[in-house]
């Protein structure tokens, strides 16, 4: 995928794997030991997580840091009562990557659909200085190789 920058290099990889199926159902279709980037890689089926695995995987091969983000899709607001209900079945996985200058934006791979709504994160929003993970976090993230790479998403703020 050639790439002018690193916000374009991730914009083109979200819109390459948007094209793959999704599908929930792939338990068992992959040979043993082959772990889910592979997998999805081979099969071009997945779920959320083998979207955002794969996306991470493929930006930090890249010296791009890059994290799995997992949390909820919006629940269904009952107005009468304040409640809002969020099901198992809105649980989702998608990516942040660090823009040096913009910090952590979003993008999220997913086909087939499934992602219409914006990711709501689990807990409140922290903010960000750097590429390291938010605090009460275990996310780990590489740092760039390249120093090149410092260009940032032009006046957007996530996929």
């Amino acid at each position: 995928m050639p790439s002018k920058n690193p916000y374009d290099l991730a914009a083109a990889m979200q819109a390459r794997l948007k094209r793959f199926t999704y599908n929930q159902n792939v338990v068992g279709r992959c040979p043993p030991g082959q772990s889910v980037v592979e997998c999805f890689a081979t099969i071009r089926e997945g779920y959320c997580q083998y979207y955002a695995s794969t996306m991470v995987v493929l930006l930090r091969k890249e010296g791009i840091p890059a994290r799995l983000v997992q949390g909820f899709l919006p629940g269904s607001r009952d107005e009468a009562t304040g409640t809002e209900t969020i099901l198992a079945s809105s649980a989702h996985a998608w990516v942040e990557v660090y823009f040096p200058g913009y910090g952590w934006q979003l993008f999220d791979p997913t086909g087939g659909g499934r992602s219409q709504n914006a990711p709501l994160a689990v807990g409140d929003p922290v903010a960000s200085a750097g590429p390291g993970a938010s605090p009460g976090s275990s996310a780990a993230v590489l740092p760039p190789r390249r120093e090149e790479q410092s260009a940032g998403p032009p006046g957007r703020s996530g996929g």
